[in-house]
Protein backbone atom coordinates (compact mmCIF):
# COMPACT_ATOMS: atom_id res chain seq x y z
CA UNK A 1 0.00 0.00 0.00
CA UNK A 2 1.58 3.70 -0.93
CA UNK A 3 1.48 6.33 1.74
CA UNK A 4 -1.94 6.67 4.13
CA UNK A 5 -4.11 9.32 3.13
CA UNK A 6 -8.21 10.03 4.00
CA UNK A 7 -9.58 8.66 0.86
CA UNK A 8 -7.53 5.59 -0.55
CA UNK A 9 -9.31 4.03 -2.59
CA UNK A 10 -7.64 4.24 -5.72
CA UNK A 11 -4.62 3.05 -3.90
CA UNK A 12 -6.23 -0.34 -3.11
CA UNK A 13 -7.68 -1.64 -6.26
CA UNK A 14 -6.76 -5.03 -6.44
CA UNK A 15 -6.60 -5.33 -2.58
CA UNK A 16 -8.40 -7.71 -0.64
CA UNK A 17 -9.78 -5.42 1.46
CA UNK A 18 -11.10 -3.82 -1.85
CA UNK A 19 -13.07 -6.66 -2.85
CA UNK A 20 -14.89 -6.90 0.58
CA UNK A 21 -15.82 -3.56 0.14
CA UNK A 22 -17.24 -4.12 -3.16
CA UNK A 23 -18.87 -7.33 -2.23
CA UNK A 24 -20.71 -5.22 0.72
CA UNK A 25 -21.72 -2.27 -1.72
CA UNK A 26 -25.93 -2.31 -2.26
CA UNK A 27 -27.24 -1.51 -5.43
CA UNK A 28 -26.56 2.29 -6.78
CA UNK A 29 -23.98 2.85 -4.22
CA UNK A 30 -20.65 3.86 -4.57
CA UNK A 31 -17.94 3.68 -1.68
CA UNK A 32 -14.81 4.99 -0.28
CA UNK A 33 -11.94 3.69 1.18
CA UNK A 34 -10.59 5.79 4.48
CA UNK A 35 -7.31 5.16 6.73
CA UNK A 36 -8.02 5.45 10.47
CA UNK A 37 -5.53 4.35 13.44
CA UNK A 38 -5.95 3.60 17.33
CA UNK A 39 -3.14 2.60 19.69
CA UNK A 40 -0.66 1.87 17.15
CA UNK A 41 -3.40 -0.39 14.71
CA UNK A 42 -4.06 0.68 11.34
CA UNK A 43 -7.38 0.18 10.02
CA UNK A 44 -9.54 0.41 6.47
CA UNK A 45 -13.11 2.02 6.81
CA UNK A 46 -15.47 1.40 3.85
CA UNK A 47 -17.86 4.22 3.70
CA UNK A 48 -21.19 3.60 1.71
CA UNK A 49 -23.13 6.43 -0.35
CA UNK A 50 -25.10 7.27 -3.23
CA UNK A 51 -22.97 10.01 -4.36
CA UNK A 52 -19.17 11.39 -2.81
CA UNK A 53 -19.27 14.86 -5.48
CA UNK A 54 -20.96 17.43 -3.18
CA UNK A 55 -19.70 17.74 0.24
CA UNK A 56 -23.03 19.35 1.15
CA UNK A 57 -25.46 16.82 0.38
CA UNK A 58 -23.11 13.31 1.32
CA UNK A 59 -24.86 11.18 3.31
CA UNK A 60 -23.49 7.90 4.31
CA UNK A 61 -25.33 4.87 3.78
CA UNK A 62 -23.53 2.57 5.94
CA UNK A 63 -19.63 1.08 6.85
CA UNK A 64 -17.34 -1.26 7.02
CA UNK A 65 -14.48 -1.11 9.81
CA UNK A 66 -11.49 -4.05 8.88
CA UNK A 67 -7.86 -4.06 9.13
CA UNK A 68 -5.03 -3.53 6.60
CA UNK A 69 -4.98 -7.19 6.45
CA UNK A 70 -8.75 -7.16 5.31
CA UNK A 71 -9.99 -8.99 8.49
CA UNK A 72 -13.41 -7.88 9.23
CA UNK A 73 -13.61 -6.24 12.97
CA UNK A 74 -16.02 -8.33 15.10
CA UNK A 75 -15.72 -5.82 18.20
CA UNK A 76 -19.66 -3.74 17.86
CA UNK A 77 -18.11 -0.77 19.99
CA UNK A 78 -15.29 -0.07 18.48
CA UNK A 79 -16.90 -0.05 14.90
CA UNK A 80 -19.15 2.59 16.31
CA UNK A 81 -16.13 4.81 17.52
CA UNK A 82 -14.34 4.34 14.11
CA UNK A 83 -17.92 5.25 12.55
CA UNK A 84 -18.51 8.65 15.16
CA UNK A 85 -14.53 9.54 14.28
CA UNK A 86 -15.36 9.63 10.85
CA UNK A 87 -18.15 12.11 11.31
CA UNK A 88 -16.35 14.28 13.42
CA UNK A 89 -13.40 14.01 10.71
CA UNK A 90 -15.37 14.30 7.62
CA UNK A 91 -17.07 18.25 9.75
CA UNK A 92 -13.97 19.44 10.13
CA UNK A 93 -12.41 18.61 7.26
CA UNK A 94 -15.16 20.99 5.25
CA UNK A 95 -15.93 22.86 8.02
CA UNK A 96 -12.90 23.69 10.49
CA UNK A 97 -12.66 25.27 13.72
CA UNK A 98 -9.61 27.13 13.37
CA UNK A 99 -8.98 27.58 9.46
CA UNK A 100 -5.49 26.54 8.43
CA UNK A 101 -2.90 29.53 7.98
CA UNK A 102 0.01 29.46 5.98
CA UNK A 103 3.66 29.97 8.01
CA UNK A 104 1.34 29.11 10.97
CA UNK A 105 4.22 29.47 13.60
CA UNK A 106 5.46 32.43 12.55
CA UNK A 107 1.97 34.39 12.07
CA UNK A 108 0.82 32.76 15.51
CA UNK A 109 3.96 34.05 17.30
CA UNK A 110 3.73 37.51 15.37
CA UNK A 111 0.48 38.05 17.21
CA UNK A 112 1.58 37.02 20.80
CA UNK A 113 4.41 39.62 19.93
CA UNK A 114 2.05 42.14 19.05
CA UNK A 115 0.00 41.38 22.00
CA UNK A 116 2.49 41.53 24.58
CA UNK A 117 3.87 44.62 22.86
CA UNK A 118 0.49 46.44 23.72
CA UNK A 119 0.17 44.97 27.35
CA UNK A 120 3.74 46.47 27.64
CA UNK A 121 2.29 49.72 26.91
CA UNK A 122 -0.99 49.39 28.68
CA UNK A 123 0.59 48.75 31.89
CA UNK A 124 3.27 51.22 31.80
CA UNK A 125 0.47 53.95 31.08
CA UNK A 126 -1.52 52.50 33.79
CA UNK A 127 1.43 52.32 36.44
CA UNK A 128 2.87 55.54 35.81
CA UNK A 129 -0.78 56.87 35.40
CA UNK A 130 -0.12 59.13 31.72
CA UNK A 131 -3.94 60.17 31.83
CA UNK A 132 -3.27 63.29 33.37
CA UNK A 133 -3.90 66.31 31.57
CA UNK A 134 -4.36 70.10 32.10
CA UNK A 135 -7.10 70.13 29.22
CA UNK A 136 -10.81 69.89 30.47
CA UNK A 137 -12.20 68.92 26.92
CA UNK A 138 -9.70 65.96 27.27
CA UNK A 139 -10.32 64.68 30.33
CA UNK A 140 -13.35 62.48 28.91
CA UNK A 141 -11.02 60.87 26.61
CA UNK A 142 -8.00 60.35 28.94
CA UNK A 143 -10.44 58.62 31.26
CA UNK A 144 -11.82 56.42 28.75
CA UNK A 145 -8.33 55.56 27.73
CA UNK A 146 -7.53 53.98 31.22
CA UNK A 147 -10.32 51.69 31.35
CA UNK A 148 -9.38 50.51 27.82
CA UNK A 149 -5.79 49.95 29.40
CA UNK A 150 -7.39 48.50 32.27
CA UNK A 151 -9.32 45.97 29.70
CA UNK A 152 -6.03 45.30 27.71
CA UNK A 153 -4.20 44.51 31.39
CA UNK A 154 -6.99 42.23 32.98
CA UNK A 155 -7.58 39.91 29.58
CA UNK A 156 -3.78 39.52 28.50
CA UNK A 157 -4.01 36.13 29.64
CA UNK A 158 -7.18 35.28 28.24
CA UNK A 159 -6.19 36.60 24.51
CA UNK A 160 -2.55 35.12 24.62
CA UNK A 161 -4.97 31.71 25.81
CA UNK A 162 -7.04 32.21 22.76
CA UNK A 163 -3.77 32.10 20.48
CA UNK A 164 -2.33 29.00 21.79
CA UNK A 165 -5.61 27.00 21.50
CA UNK A 166 -6.52 28.56 18.39
CA UNK A 167 -2.69 27.56 17.13
CA UNK A 168 -2.77 23.85 18.66
CA UNK A 169 -6.12 23.02 17.11
CA UNK A 170 -4.82 24.01 13.67
CA UNK A 171 -1.86 21.44 14.07
CA UNK A 172 -4.86 18.91 15.47
CA UNK A 173 -7.24 19.44 12.69
CA UNK A 174 -4.36 19.20 10.09
CA UNK A 175 -2.92 16.44 11.72
CA UNK A 176 -6.49 14.41 11.74
CA UNK A 177 -7.49 15.62 7.63
CA UNK A 178 -4.11 13.91 6.89
CA UNK A 179 -3.95 10.36 9.41
CA UNK A 180 -6.88 10.31 11.40
CA UNK A 181 -6.43 8.51 14.68
CA UNK A 182 -8.16 7.76 17.59
CA UNK A 183 -5.88 9.50 19.78
CA UNK A 184 -5.86 12.73 17.98
CA UNK A 185 -9.80 13.08 17.74
CA UNK A 186 -9.69 12.86 21.63
CA UNK A 187 -6.73 15.40 21.79
CA UNK A 188 -9.38 17.73 19.68
CA UNK A 189 -12.52 16.77 22.12
CA UNK A 190 -10.23 18.37 25.23
CA UNK A 191 -8.74 21.25 23.55
CA UNK A 192 -12.46 22.15 22.01
CA UNK A 193 -13.81 21.50 25.53
CA UNK A 194 -11.11 24.32 26.26
CA UNK A 195 -11.76 26.14 23.69
CA UNK A 196 -15.22 26.98 24.05
CA UNK A 197 -15.12 28.64 27.14
CA UNK A 198 -12.56 31.06 25.65
CA UNK A 199 -14.51 32.11 22.52
CA UNK A 200 -17.42 32.69 25.24
CA UNK A 201 -15.33 34.53 27.48
CA UNK A 202 -13.81 36.61 24.42
CA UNK A 203 -17.33 37.37 22.93
CA UNK A 204 -18.20 38.86 26.51
CA UNK A 205 -14.47 40.87 26.41
CA UNK A 206 -14.82 42.02 22.65
CA UNK A 207 -18.59 42.91 23.41
CA UNK A 208 -17.78 45.41 26.10
CA UNK A 209 -14.37 46.51 24.32
CA UNK A 210 -16.46 47.74 21.33
CA UNK A 211 -19.31 49.41 23.69
CA UNK A 212 -15.75 50.95 25.42
CA UNK A 213 -14.36 51.96 21.88
CA UNK A 214 -17.50 53.65 20.82
CA UNK A 215 -17.48 55.63 23.62
CA UNK A 216 -13.52 56.45 23.02
CA UNK A 217 -14.25 57.24 19.14
CA UNK A 218 -16.48 60.05 20.32
CA UNK A 219 -14.06 61.13 23.28
CA UNK A 220 -11.74 61.66 20.67
CA UNK A 221 -14.10 63.87 17.97
CA UNK A 222 -15.01 66.07 21.27
CA UNK A 223 -11.39 66.67 22.55
CA UNK A 224 -9.10 66.70 18.73
CA UNK A 225 -12.26 67.19 16.53
CA UNK A 226 -11.48 63.81 14.65
CA UNK A 227 -14.40 62.22 13.94
CA UNK A 228 -13.44 58.45 13.33
CA UNK A 229 -17.57 57.15 13.33
CA UNK A 230 -19.32 56.63 9.90
CA UNK A 231 -22.70 58.50 9.77
CA UNK A 232 -25.11 57.92 6.31
CA UNK A 233 -25.38 61.34 7.42
CA UNK A 234 -21.90 61.93 6.06
CA UNK A 235 -21.54 60.15 2.93
CA UNK A 236 -25.05 61.84 1.78
CA UNK A 237 -23.38 65.32 2.27
CA UNK A 238 -20.02 63.63 0.38
CA UNK A 239 -22.42 62.63 -2.00
CA UNK A 240 -24.04 65.64 -2.32
CA UNK A 241 -20.86 68.07 -2.61
CA UNK A 242 -19.30 64.99 -5.28
CA UNK A 243 -22.62 66.26 -7.63
CA UNK A 244 -22.08 69.86 -7.19
CA UNK A 245 -18.78 69.47 -8.11
CA UNK A 246 -19.99 67.25 -11.35
CA UNK A 247 -22.45 70.31 -12.11
CA UNK A 248 -19.60 72.95 -12.00
CA UNK A 249 -17.67 70.11 -15.17
CA UNK A 250 -14.48 69.53 -12.67
CA UNK A 251 -12.36 66.46 -13.50
CA UNK A 252 -13.81 63.39 -12.67
CA UNK A 253 -10.99 62.23 -10.36
CA UNK A 254 -11.79 65.17 -8.36
CA UNK A 255 -15.23 63.59 -7.54
CA UNK A 256 -13.55 61.28 -5.24
CA UNK A 257 -12.00 63.92 -3.23
CA UNK A 258 -14.77 64.32 -0.94
CA UNK A 259 -15.02 60.24 -0.14
CA UNK A 260 -11.77 59.87 0.87
CA UNK A 261 -12.15 60.84 4.10
CA UNK A 262 -15.00 58.67 4.66
CA UNK A 263 -12.81 55.78 2.81
CA UNK A 264 -10.17 56.15 5.67
CA UNK A 265 -12.82 55.36 8.10
CA UNK A 266 -14.18 52.55 6.94
CA UNK A 267 -10.63 51.33 6.50
CA UNK A 268 -10.11 52.16 9.97
CA UNK A 269 -13.61 50.43 11.36
CA UNK A 270 -13.11 47.66 9.21
CA UNK A 271 -9.49 46.79 11.21
CA UNK A 272 -9.69 48.45 14.75
CA UNK A 273 -12.82 50.50 15.30
CA UNK A 274 -15.50 49.34 17.39
CA UNK A 275 -17.34 48.07 14.25
CA UNK A 276 -14.19 45.21 13.93
CA UNK A 277 -14.78 44.75 17.70
CA UNK A 278 -18.39 43.51 17.21
CA UNK A 279 -17.74 41.40 14.22
CA UNK A 280 -15.47 39.46 16.36
CA UNK A 281 -17.70 39.33 18.58
CA UNK A 282 -20.17 37.95 16.33
CA UNK A 283 -17.59 35.73 14.90
CA UNK A 284 -16.57 34.07 18.27
CA UNK A 285 -20.33 33.53 19.59
CA UNK A 286 -20.46 31.77 15.92
CA UNK A 287 -17.14 30.05 16.80
CA UNK A 288 -18.71 29.19 19.68
CA UNK A 289 -21.71 27.64 18.36
CA UNK A 290 -19.52 25.74 15.94
CA UNK A 291 -17.95 23.97 18.57
CA UNK A 292 -20.81 22.82 20.73
CA UNK A 293 -22.01 21.20 17.15
CA UNK A 294 -19.01 19.05 16.75
CA UNK A 295 -18.67 17.91 20.91
CA UNK A 296 -22.59 16.47 20.05
CA UNK A 297 -21.19 14.66 17.43
CA UNK A 298 -19.16 12.88 20.39
CA UNK A 299 -22.48 12.02 22.02
CA UNK A 300 -24.50 11.39 19.17
CA UNK A 301 -25.54 7.10 19.12
CA UNK A 302 -24.50 5.36 15.96
CA UNK A 303 -26.83 2.55 15.25
CA UNK A 304 -26.84 -1.09 14.63
CA UNK A 305 -27.57 -0.63 10.98
CA UNK A 306 -25.07 1.79 10.06
CA UNK A 307 -22.35 -1.18 10.59
CA UNK A 308 -22.25 -3.54 8.08
CA UNK A 309 -19.52 -5.67 9.78
CA UNK A 310 -22.64 -7.12 11.22
CA UNK A 311 -23.83 -8.53 7.99
CA UNK A 312 -23.53 -12.04 7.63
Amino acid sequence: MSEWKPFITFDLRGHKVYDIAVSMRKEGEKFQLWSYNCEGKKYIVAIYAVSFLSPLKFKANGFLVTTKNAEIVQNLEFCKRVVRDFGIWYQIYFYPVAKYVFFRKKYFSMLKRIALFSLEKCKERYEKNLYKNGDPAKASYNKILKELDLEVIQNSSLQLKNLVLAEKIIEVEKSIWQWCSCEKIEELRRLLVEYRSVCEQMAKYTSKRAETFYRYERAIRDAYKIDLQVSHYSMLSKAALSFLLWLANTNLYTLAVPFLPELLKVCYQTLVGYKALLKKNKQYLQKAEKIVAILDLFEKPIEDFEIRNLIK
